[in-house]
């Protein structure tokens, strides 16, 4: 279940980064991403980020995902997780992934996502903008919905908001640096990442503990092997 009661919090030393250590990190996850087999990607999983660079503005983007409205009756949760992949791997010979994929599914949505760098909260802030398979925009409201949210109404908008996106000016739902804040710290306090963090990125680290407020995720396997291609790079 996602925490979403926290409505600010200070963030703690440990738990910022600067704007240059954002923008090394993001090279590198990008450069230790393409290291993946098509066999290492996992369903439901967002491993196909790339940097981009505008002056002193650099930010991570995603290409596309479709992700399932309602399965079909008869349809297994399983058949309906796959249809969880990106536009760009629609062609036939994309990590094995045919076009029957789609004939599980009444309808799909688009999630369009971006991580830019806050220099408010120094830390880095997940960005996103849903379509309908109509094209038009769906509401923070069904939003919510379709991430099963529960807590109250005006909680909600201390987990994910609405503005502007930073950088391309698109208007952009975004899940709130609170948050962002509060899984670091979480993180940060464990055992097993003080003893380990010399070789992780945080980077990886916040969108392992951020992701799953949307229904995607960095699996626990996935990230061991991202993690190992770290080290070797």
């Amino acid at each position: 279940m996602t925490d979403t009661t926290i409505s600010t919090i200070e963030l703690p030393a440990p738990v910022k980064m600067k704007k240059e250590e954002f923008n090394d990190e993001a090279r590198k996850l990008v450069s230790v991403l393409r290291m993946l087999e098509c066999s290492e990607v996992e369903d439901n999983s967002l491993v196909r980020w790339e940097v981009e660079d505008r002056g002193s503005d650099v930010f991570l983007v995603h290409p596309t995902v479709l992700r399932p409205l309602a399965p079909r009756a008869g349809v297994s949760a399983r058949s309906s997780i796959v249809a969880e992949i990106e536009i760009d791997d629609l062609e036939e010979e994309a990590c094995g992934i045919d076009d029957a994929v789609f004939t599980t599914t009444t309808s799909v949505s688009e999630w369009a996502f971006s991580i830019v760098y806050s220099e408010t909260w120094c830390v880095p802030v997940l960005y996103f903008h849903v379509q309908n398979s109509d094209g038009s925009t769906m509401s923070r409201s069904e939003m919510l919905n379709l991430i099963e949210y529960t807590d109250s109404a005006s909680a909600s908008w201390d987990f994910i908001s609405e503005e502007e996106h930073p950088v391309t000016g698109v208007p952009s739902l975004f899940l709130h640096p609170c948050q962002t804040a509060a899984r670091m710290e979480l993180l940060q306090s464990s055992t097993l990442y003080q003893e380990s963090s010399k070789h992780e990125l945080k980077l990886l680290c916040w969108m392992a503990m951020v992701f799953p407020a949307l229904k995607f995720r960095i699996s626990p396997r996935q990230y061991a092997l991202l993690n190992a291609k770290v080290k070797i790079t």
